[in-house]
């Protein structure tokens, strides 16, 4: 039995985005305001903002700026507190590949070709249902952009012993530890 639309109502569960735009002329308000913002002039706009002015002196820009440009760092922001923390790329990278080694949480890939799989594992799941879908929820379901994921890590510095000494020693805005952290 294939769910119909019964009483006006469509009984899918989920749906992808509207593409409904309304038709021109229906509500002079509505297409004023569409006339409006169609019209807008934004690059004349935002050329003519005035320029906003940096809160940072010139040498804390600099360093900014340097510290971005070095290849052998990284800038992430902290888990919790709204820190910012710079650390050695080498560091990072071995921080991250432990994570990974966690076999109870990861597992490694071999397939290069998993998100064609996954896609056509869905389809075939989408066609042996077909009767118990409706035709918004079979779109849904096989028309999407995907993507692979990426994985990244934030710092725990709020969990990290030697930082929480030195935070209690120095309570200044930037600290500076040497070597990495040994537990974090």
């Amino acid at each position: 039995m294939n769910p119909t639309i019964t009483n006006g109502q469509d009984p899918s569960l989920v749906r992808n985005a509207s593409e409904f735009n309304p038709p021109a002329h229906r509500d002079v308000i509505l297409d004023k305001f569409i006339d409006f913002l169609t019209k807008y002039p934004l690059e004349e706009a935002t050329q003519n903002a005035k320029r906003v002015k940096n809160n940072l002196k010139r040498d804390e820009l600099s360093a900014i700026i340097q510290l971005k440009q070095d290849e052998h760092l990284i800038i992430k922001e902290g888990d919790k507190g709204g820190s910012c923390v710079i650390m050695d790329k080498e560091y990072y990278k071995t921080k991250i590949l432990l994570l990974l080694s966690d076999k109870n949480t990861y597992r490694p890939i071999n397939n290069v070709n998993i998100e064609k799989e996954t896609m056509n594992k869905i389809k075939n799941l989408t066609k042996s249902f077909q009767e118990d879908l409706t035709s918004k929820e079979k779109d849904y379901l096989i028309n999407f952009d995907h993507k692979p994921s990426n994985i990244y890590g934030l710092p725990q510095v709020h969990k990290c012993k030697e930082i929480i000494d030195k935070i209690a020693l120095e309570p200044n805005e930037c600290i500076t530890i040497n070597s990495p952290p040994s537990q974090q």
